[in-house]
């Protein structure tokens, strides 16, 4: 059960970091602003957004698994669309279909890690957002070095990497089948009127606690590249290094985030979590030469790692008769505010720069440390690792 739900997030991860370093070449052979960037890079977050309003009782009706079944392929193959689009309104809404297919598969991941941990006893949602960050940074060495180094067309990339995807998306879903998961019944302690949990103050507060990091997380994602080739003048494949370092160091910590806070306690790992990250972003935006960029990069990634997961755990747990919905609440949250992130800065780098762009997300890191406490009463798990 564990490698496929690992499986599950490295796919996930590695589909949409091969997007990422690609940025920059959409917004060149586009002719697009920052401005203008910014706001065709809304779309994606608009179809999370749509996706994570209904996923969840459609999800109650059916189960985790068996919504991964379906989105899992159709992902594996759905920034075709993006590579074929000839002005920003088409990859506007290509952004806005990979969006949807995004949240389904965000909501559904985290119900079936959450489920696999409470069936077999010990933490596994760390290590599975670690196979998230590995998956991204191969993405991100595929995107940036291999095929945009290599003078690629993003179509020409996605035709190549599309049945690769799609490929192991297959084996994944088998896998799924083969030990019944996907074969689960809902979860008999859903709720069955189908109405949404109600929002108290308790749930309010713990949603509140990642956003901070996960506006860093998106903004690293979508404008690292481009703040390397563009405001430091590195080449495709420093930049493609750039996030595929963030993303390295993210798996690390995350693949190591259970026995971390297992040893040291949530809270604790939160707030040095937000520390790390505010000091992180504010060296890479502030920085003048390569090797402090990527310093930077490394802080920010150790930063960002945990802090995600351990809420995600927190929030599940807190009422199980509607997880479905405080799973739901926490991922609307959490990748609105990270996918809205990079077009509020490619706002600001439109009427400013890049720089102080960056720069204004030092304050949300702050915040989350200071929300730490949260986790401290919602982050009990089902035993202590093995």
């Amino acid at each position: 059960m564990q490698t496929a739900i690992f499986a599950v997030f490295f796919i996930l991860a590695c589909v949409f970091g091969s997007w990422l370093p690609r940025i920059a070449d959409v917004k060149q052979n586009l002719s697009l602003s920052e401005g203008v960037l910014g706001l065709v890079l809304l779309a994606l977050p608009a179809g999370t957004f749509i996706a994570l309003t209904f996923a969840s009782p459609l999800i109650k009706k059916s189960s985790p698994a068996r919504a991964l079944l379906v989105t899992l392929i159709v992902w594996s193959f759905i920034f075709l669309t993006v590579a074929v689009a000839p002005n920003a309104l088409w990859l506007a809404a290509a952004l806005v279909l990979c969006g949807v297919v995004m949240g389904i598969l965000e909501i559904a991941c985290n119900l079936e890690a959450d489920t696999i941990e409470t069936q077999i006893g010990k933490r596994i949602m760390s290590r599975c957002h670690g196979f998230w960050s590995l998956g991204a940074m191969t993405g991100a060495l595929l995107g940036g070095p291999v095929f945009a180094n290599n003078g690629f067309s993003i179509l020409q990339q996605f035709l190549i990497l599309s049945p690769v995807f799609l490929l192991a998306s297959v084996m994944t879903c088998r896998l799924l089948l083969k030990h019944g998961v996907a074969r689960r019944a809902p979860i008999e302690t859903a709720a069955k009127s189908g109405k949404r949990a109600p929002l108290n103050t308790v749930l309010v507060l713990l949603c509140i606690v990642p956003l901070g990091v996960m506006a860093i997380e998106g903004a690293v994602m979508d404008w690292s590249a481009v703040f390397m080739r563009e405001t430091l003048k590195t080449d495709p494949a420093t930049a493609g290094y750039t996030f595929a370092l963030f993303a390295g160091v993210m798996a690390i910590v995350r693949l190591a985030g259970d026995n971390i806070a297992v040893r040291f306690g949530d809270v604790q790992v939160v707030r040095l979590s937000g520390l790390s990250a505010a000091i992180g972003m504010a060296l890479l935006a502030t920085a003048t030469s390569v090797p402090v960029a990527l310093l930077g990069a490394v802080l920010t990634g150790v930063g960002v790692a945990i802090v995600y997961p351990l809420t995600m755990s927190a929030v599940a747990r807190l009422d199980q008769k509607h997880r479905e919905d405080n799973v739901a609440y926490l991922s609307i949250a959490a990748f609105s505010v990270m996918l809205l992130t990079p077009p509020v800065i490619g706002g600001i780098a439109e009427f400013a720069t890049l720089r102080i762009g960056l720069l204004c997300l030092v304050p949300g890191a702050v915040l989350t440390l200071l929300l730490a406490s949260r986790l401290r009463k919602n982050s009990t798990t089902p035993a202590t690792e093995e």
